[in-house]
């Protein structure tokens, strides 16, 4: 089996992007979940929200999708088949489902709520900013650390990934550098890059790609940082956290199908909160977007960042 990002391709499971090591077996050491997170970077349950539950959220969006005329007519609405005549589905749009109650079942449902309330020993915050992803066919997202995002607020945030539908590796699932929050070798790496803010820095990302985005190439990360990239085929109800540190990615979605996933950022309750991602209508970053569509012009490039920090 292969999968790629922007275009390169890797043997999975292979010396590149291995597999994700599951912690189900831990759930009731709260201690050594921590410790895992503290050196790997990331925590992989399965099953940890009712599949059920998980498809009837799908269901809702895809209906959505369906009525804008976005998936291909005559194929099963849960197939999330893409109609190339369709057009884009732009990100305004998609974040209307969010507020479908079955969509936030799901996203701050009890299951995902105990689970963080006992990782953090206090109660849980949800930032109001959460992001529905929709991919279609042969998009991906670049490599990044989530701080350059959202880095005003508690560094003990946590991003939750959150497939929603089975997602095999073809269909461009999320990816993560194993080890990327805390080996030596990215030690710069988090004391240059991941201190900047795409906010306050108008600076294109990698080739001119999206702000923030370090990388489009998965070996330029692992070879001269270390750690290893690591995915899985998701199931409906698997879920992944990671830290604001944690270098990750969506590969390439090499199939005819949307990739359908939500972004959720939880921290513990008495830690200060980023306020761009607070609010019913949460700026999230602004700039960043502007300067993505060319709103407003790019004062430096991450190629010209990068000689600066000496990496």
């Amino acid at each position: 089996m292969k999968v790629s990002m922007n275009g390169q391709w890797f043997d999975f499971p292979g010396q590149v992007v291995g597999e994700l090591e599951e912690c189900n077996a831990l759930l009731d050491d709260i201690p050594i979940l921590r410790k895992r997170m503290d050196t790997e970077g990331y925590l992989f349950a399965r099953g940890l929200i009712p599949r059920d539950k998980v498809l009837e959220a799908r269901r809702a969006i895809l209906k959505r999708m369906q009525a804008e005329g976005r998936l291909k007519p005559g194929r099963p609405l849960m197939d999330a088949i893409v109609d190339p005549d369709g057009g884009n589905v732009g990100r305004s749009k998609i974040n209307e489902s969010l507020r479908h109650e079955k969509v936030r079942a799901v996203l701050e449902g009890e299951e995902i709520l105990h689970f963080f309330d006992r990782y953090f020993s206090e109660p849980t915050f949800v930032l109001d900013l959460k992001i529905l992803r929709v991919q279609t066919t042969g998009r991906s997202t670049g490599i990044h650390y989530d701080v350059v995002y959202m880095g005003r607020g508690s560094k003990h945030l946590c991003t939750c990934w959150i497939p929603l539908g089975d997602i095999p590796v073809e269909q461009g699932p999320l990816a993560l550098c194993a080890g990327s929050n805390s080996l030596p070798g990215f030690a710069k790496l988090r004391e240059t890059y991941g201190q900047y803010d795409v906010d306050r820095t108008k600076m294109r990302g990698a080739k001119g790609s999206f702000p923030g985005w370090f990388s489009l190439d998965l070996l330029e990360t692992s070879e001269e940082f270390g750690g290893q990239w690591r995915t899985a085929s998701y199931r409906a109800g698997d879920i992944i956290v990671f830290t604001i540190y944690t270098m990750h990615c969506g590969l390439d979605n090499n199939t005819d199908r949307y990739r359908l996933s939500a972004d959720i950022r939880y921290q513990p309750q008495s830690q200060p909160v980023d306020k761009r991602w607070m609010g019913e209508h949460a700026p999230g970053n602004t700039e960043a977007h502007q300067l993505n569509r060319g709103e407003i012009e790019a004062e430096t490039t991450l190629e010209e960042a990068k000689k600066e920090w000496g990496i």
